[in-house]
């Protein structure tokens, strides 16, 4: 029996610690706060299109993959807040593969996420460290799936964890 507990808060212990370690910097190579200007995927730099129909500062990229894994996606959208620097995308997927795109968003986080119903959408939430993904199941249509970074957050809790003053 002490041989179980113990075995037990060794495993709880070790997936905290893992966990924690665990941080996202990137969405394809394109590393959170990133300047549009300066996006570079496989040493070339890439121009990203304005998204016409979306928010200001969403762009698409020509050419992008539009998969995760075996889940089709029918829309990848790149998105920059007020100085031009990535902390967002967005993407839309076909309703019949949401079995497909939790297990891999569990298989990589864990399943441990949120889950709440607001007006027939179903909202599944992952937070590792500053990045929060989102999945929102629609009850009449596909699915999206939004991850986003407070990149700028860890900036500030970087700096501040490397004080050398005192």
């Amino acid at each position: 029996m002490k041989k179980t507990t113990l075995l037990f808060f060794i495993t709880v212990i070790s997936l905290t610690v893992t966990a924690q370690k665990l941080r996202i910097e990137d969405f394809r190579d394109i590393e959170w706060g990133t300047h549009i200007d300066s996006i570079f995927i496989d040493g070339e730099q890439v121009t990203l299109k304005k998204k016409k129909d979306e928010v200001d500062n969403s762009y698409y990229l020509y050419g992008d993959k539009m998969s995760i894994g075996s889940v089709g996606l029918s829309k990848i959208i790149y998105q920059f807040n007020g100085d031009d620097r990535f902390y967002k995308v967005m993407m839309d997927g076909n309703r019949d593969q949401i079995k497909e795109m939790i297990f891999i968003l569990n298989y990589k986080f864990g399943d441990r996420y949120t889950t709440s119903e607001v007006d027939n959408v179903i909202y599944r939430q992952w937070v590792v460290q500053d990045v929060t993904f989102t999945l929102s199941e629609f009850a009449a249509r596909d699915f999206n799936l939004t991850i986003e970074s407070d990149w700028e957050q860890r900036t500030i809790i970087d700096k501040n964890s490397n004080v050398k003053d005192f």
